[in-house]
């Protein structure tokens, strides 16, 4: 290859990233080594995430991905509404205690966001906290 395509190749490819840039959303930046895990409204500050490099519009820093793929201040985000003997947990079990298994033993250690029955309840069948003792 010679040196004036090289040279053409380099200069498209910096036109084409440039372009790209300019159609970044509200409160996004052009990142050409960003995160493969961006933080989000449902993401754990603990989760694990791969070591790569991901070329794209990101989030500005203060600022997450909600639902609907937007950067938000993570101040326009609430917890939802947990049901009765509920609690929001952002970095909960996987493995939730049931009627079927009150003590789980074998579950991963990846946080889960989301709710969680209080101590001394589980999941009934119909996916609501009951205290133990009523399975």
């Amino acid at each position: 290859m010679s040196r004036a395509s090289f040279v053409l190749f380099v200069m498209i490819g910096v036109l084409c990233s440039t372009t790209i840039a300019q159609r970044c959303g509200r409160n996004q930046e052009w990142n050409t080594c960003g995160s493969a895990c961006p933080p989000s409204c449902d993401s754990s500050p603990n989760q694990f995430c791969t070591l790569q490099c991901v070329i794209g519009c990101q989030c500005k820093r203060g600022y997450v991905l909600n639902s609907s793929g937007e950067c938000v201040h993570p101040s326009q985000y609430a917890a939802p509404n947990c049901g009765q003997n509920e609690y929001f947990n952002s970095c909960g079990s996987s493995c939730q205690p049931t009627c079927q298994n009150p003590t789980p033993q074998i579950c991963t250690l990846a946080c889960v966001t989301g709710c969680e029955c209080m101590d001394g309840y589980v999941r009934n069948a119909e996916n609501q906290c009951i205290p133990a003792y009523n399975c």
